[in-house]
Parts: structure tokens; C-alpha cells; sequence
């Protein structure tokens, strides 16, 4: 095989000579291979860009049964006033019909005789509202339905403007003094009214309570999984929580559920956006139905969920947040897991 030659430019002078590549790779005396080409210099890595902050959390407010939008793009705080719009009306609407019905029901006690059964609607109604009990005694003495009716009346109203104490905590309360009332009239020839107006009523508050409908908080699984991994690893408690495998995760989760102490700390400015929008859509969750929402949110729907982990994040989060206790016990809210793919589905038996 032929020599090949290449152009030594390496020598004295400002010439230049064809020479034998292997003299070039090794030159006499040196003891060392030659680099037999040219390389670039390596370059420093790029610094990464920081990540642009996260937008807050956005919420959607959907009508399930009529697909009506009646909040979109919207974030917490809007998310409450739309709960706070749908309780004006509701209040509103309950208010108006049983203003109707106290206006029908005028039976006088000498036709239907007296109602022991409504002491307790027109005792607390007296003691709440003295200036409307003596109004009602002058103008409807012999009419308790009446009278009792415009006490209820008078709670729904005081119960709108968050009027403490006269209205109602709950759905529940109102509904007692309505069956209190059907219960009287059942007894003492009243089974017309009963039967129709006040019937009516009653299904409504059963059906609409404070708020016309129930409102589901529904987010991805892996919003909960990524934020609690932040959580543990920020805290010093798991380096890389993604890692686990499923029985490691629930046995994480499961010591921590069951944990009376605090597993996040009340400040958590110390953890990034997306992680600090998950525990507080937790936080606005408890401050609407332990306060003035009771019973408006009642489901949280887990989107992809995959995993028996993916429950116990949402449940330890519940916990976290005051809307459970030690161990998942008095639970505020369902856990609703939607299992959006067919291998999921298969596989929701096992969970």
C-alpha cells in the first residue's frame, strides 16, 4: 500500500513540504502521538432559562346536566362568587314561594283547631324576631300557619345576608320546619295543601338546597402527584417521590394520612406556583362549605387516575387542608376517581 502524504506546514520559515503522514503522527524525540486533526474547542453548556411563572389556576364552571357554562376562565375567588351568585337566587327563589304559601295558608284555628305541632317554628321565630312576632300577633292572632310560614320566611331571608343568629345552617333546618308544618297539616284536615303547595317546597329544598346545584372540583392526577412531590422532597422526606414504585407510594402516603401532625407547613411560599394553585384550590374548598357554602362542593373527581397512589394524594391533601381528619376519617368530600382509558378501566377492579 502507497504512502500518503500530506502538507507539513509546521516548519521553519514561511515554507511548506510534502511529507509521509506517519512522520507527521510522530515526530522524532517527542515521545507523543500528534492529534492527527483538527477539534473544536467544547463549548461551556448554556445556562437554562428560568421558567416563566406559572399562570393561577383557572376554573370552569359547568351545568352537568344542561352542559350550561356558567363560569369559565375563571380562578378561585371567581369560583366562590359564582357560588355566592347561585345562593342569592336559590335563597331568592325559596323566599318567594314560601312568602306564596304563608299567604294561602291563612286556616284560622276555630276551623282547624289549634297546632301544638308548630310551637317550635313560632318559638324561635318570636325570640329571633320580637318586632315581626308582635306585628304577626296583631294582625294573624288565629292563623299559626301563617305565622309560622313568615318565620320561616324571615330565616331564609336573614340566612341570604348571613344574619346570625335567626337563619338556617343548612338545607337541612329549613327542611325540618317544612315537614314540621306538613306534618300539622296531615293532622288537622289540612291533607289539600299539604299535598300540593307545600309539597312542591319541600321537593325543591331537597332537590336545590342554598345553591341550585352541587359544584365537583375535577383536576388531573398528576397535578396532585406532582405537588406532593415537590412537598415531599422540599420537606426532606422523599429525594424523588416519581420514582416509587406503587406499594413504596402507598406506604408513603398511607404513614402520612394517618399522621395527626401536619405534614405541609402553614407558610408555603417556600414552593413553586403550581404546587402553592393545588393546596390552596384545597384551601378555598374548606373555607366554602365549613363556611358559607356548607354543602355546595361534595365531590372531587380525579381525572386519570390510574393508581391506587392517585387516591391517597387527593385523600392526604384533603387531610392537609382540614377537610379530613387523622387516618381519612370525616372526609368532607367523595373521592371520585375517572378512569379515562380502556386499560384503566380494565384495571379499575384492582384499585
Amino acid at each position: 500500500m502507497g504512502k500518503v502524504w500530506v502538507l507539513d506546514t509546521e516548519t521553519k520559515g514561511t515554507g511548506a513540504n510534502m511529507v509521509p503522514l506517519d512522520r507527521v503522527l510522530k515526530k522524532p524525540g517527542s515521545g507523543k502521538s500528534a492529534d492527527p486533526g483538527f477539534s473544536f474547542p467544547k463549548l461551556k453548556p448554556r445556562e437554562p432559562s428560568p421558567p416563566e411563572p406559572q399562570a393561577p389556576r383557572r376554573f370552569k364552571v359547568v351545568d352537568v346536566q344542561t352542559r350550561e357554562v356558567l363560569a369559565e376562565d375563571v380562578d378561585a375567588r371567581a369560583t366562590i362568587a359564582a357560588l355566592e351568585l347561585m345562593r342569592e337566587h336559590c335563597l331568592r327563589f325559596l323566599e318567594t314561594r314560601v312568602e306564596l304559601l304563608a299567604g294561602r295558608l291563612s286556616l284560622s284555628e276555630r276551623i282547624s283547631g289549634p297546632a301544638p305541632g308548630l310551637r317550635p317554628i313560632l318559638e324561635a321565630g318570636s325570640e329571633s324576631f320580637p318586632e315581626l312576632a308582635d306585628r304577626l300577633d296583631e294582625l294573624n292572632p288565629e292563623e299559626p300557619y301563617r305565622r309560622a310560614l313568615t318565620f320561616v320566611r324571615e330565616r331564609l331571608r336573614a340566612t341570604a345576608r348571613y344574619e346570625f343568629p335567626g337563619s338556617y345552617a343548612d338545607p337541612a333546618e329549613l327542611l325540618s320546619d317544612l315537614r314540621r308544618v306538613q306534618r300539622s297539616l296531615l293532622q288537622h284536615a289540612g291533607d289539600f295543601t299539604a299535598a300540593g303547595d307545600l309539597h312542591d317546597v319541600i321537593r325543591q329544598v331537597e332537590v336545590f338546597g342554598f345553591h341550585y346545584a352541587q359544584l365537583d372540583i375535577r383536576e388531573h392526577a398528576r397535578v396532585h402527584q406532582n405537588a406532593l412531590s415537590e412537598v415531599f422532597r422540599e420537606l426532606g422526606i422523599c429525594a424523588d417521590y416519581g420514582s416509587l414504585d406503587d406499594a413504596e407510594r402507598v406506604e408513603l402516603l398511607r404513614r402520612h394520612i394517618a399522621d395527626r401532625r401536619p405534614l405541609i407547613p402553614a407558610d408555603i411560599s417556600r414552593f413553586s406556583t403550581a404546587t402553592r394553585d393545588t393546596i390552596e384550590t384545597f384551601l378555598m374548598i374548606h373555607h366554602a362549605v365549613t363556611g358559607p357554602h356548607p354543602g355546595a362542593i361534595q365531590s372531587f373527581i380525579i381525572s386519570g387516575t390510574e393508581k391506587p397512589a392517585h387516591l391517597l394524594e387527593v385523600l392526604l391533601l384533603l387531610k392537609e387542608t382540614s377537610l379530613a381528619a387523622a387516618g381519612g376519617e370525616r372526609a368532607m368530600l367523595r373521592i371520585v376517581p375517572l378512569f379515562e382509558s380502556g386499560a384503566s378501566l380494565a384495571a379499575a377492579l384492582g384499585l
